[in-house]
């Protein structure tokens, strides 16, 4: 299973918002609601200027940890789980 998570900073800590799971092709986000609203909207990939949903699945997924790069808010890269 692939997968991606979310952590925000607060006070030095990493606190963890969301998890985005990759079901059937579908990224999907589970976690903190406003996160997980804020994922299902979509995101613009920062090389390309391409628009990128939950649909584009592991595209998705792969773009999450340069759109998401601040000291306050990052995700990783893709996480491979057996």
């Amino acid at each position: 299973m692939s997968f991606v998570n979310v952590f925000a900073l607060e006070n030095g800590n990493p606190v963890h918002l969301a998890r985005v799971d990759l079901v059937n092709g579908v990224a999907v986000p589970s976690g903190d609601p406003d996160m997980v609203a804020d994922l299902s909207a979509g995101i613009v990939d920062p090389l390309l200027g391409t628009a990128l949903t939950v649909a584009d699945g592991l595209a998705f997924m792969a773009v999450l940890s340069s759109v998401y790069r601040t000291p306050y808010l990052y995700a990783t890269d893709i996480i491979e789980e057996t």
